[in-house]
């Protein structure tokens, strides 16, 4: 199997035309192993929230699991190659990413995993992930006592 790449419509690098050499050497199929990749991912931060957005074109939405513990955010899946073929003997190349992916994430604060929103579209997978409302203090004012309190009982017994 004589098979050319063109990027661009230019004859692909060097490199490529010395692994099809090899391939052509050793009688074997070039083929891209299905282990892993990892979706590439871009996270913006707001006062108000967390937000990802995951590349993963290919996947199916029912291959994606999305979990959030103890503020660690994990998102997993798995891109199947819906084309391989099944006899043994055929030759394939595969410039695409095939396999099983997991990212993991450790937000900074706390938040609320109740209100986590996802989007999925083009291959595109958002999350918007709100941040707690978490208490901004008070200024407290010492007084000498108070009769009703808390230490006045406390302090009876």
């Amino acid at each position: 199997m004589n098979l050319r790449l063109y990027n661009n419509n230019k004859p692909a690098g060097w490199f490529d035309d010395f692994t099809h050499s090899l391939d052509n050497f050793w009688d074997m199929p070039v083929t891209k192993s299905e282990k892993s990749f990892l979706p590439i991912c871009d996270f913006h931060e707001t006062k108000d929230y967390y937000f990802f957005s995951f590349d993963i074109p290919g996947v199916k939405k029912e291959d994606i699991h999305i979990e959030l513990n103890d503020n660690t955010l994990h998102i997993s899946g798995e891109k199947r190659n819906e084309y391989k073929t099944k006899h043994k003997e055929d030759k394939h190349f595969y410039e695409k990413f095939y396999g099983k992916f997991q990212r993991a994430f450790t937000l900074p604060g706390k938040v609320r995993e109740s209100a986590v929103e996802t989007h999925f579209k083009d291959g595109v997978l958002e999350l918007l992930i709100p941040k707690e409302n978490v208490s901004k203090g008070r200024t407290i004012s010492v007084t000498d006592s108070n009769k009703d309190g808390l230490f006045s009982r406390l302090l009876k017994n």
